[in-house]
């Protein structure tokens, strides 16, 4: 199983992939999609449970 973009599906022979690690688990995201990870993470809560309650402007910074 190769890896695959975790919005699209897509697979890295198609698109690059950026991998990222959330809640001790390894993901990746295609080059397209990294905006919505970016400003809109809330909207990925239906794949990455924990995000429904971030603001589409906050930032995870200390």
């Amino acid at each position: 199983m190769g890896n695959k973009c975790l919005i699209c599906k897509v697979d890295d022979k198609k698109m690059p992939l950026i991998q990222f690690s959330y809640q001790g688990k390894t993901h990746h995201i295609c080059t397209q999609h990294i905006p919505v990870l970016i400003h809109q993470a809330n909207q990925l809560a239906n794949i990455l449970p924990g995000l429904e309650d971030v603001s589409d402007t906050e930032t995870f910074v200390d």
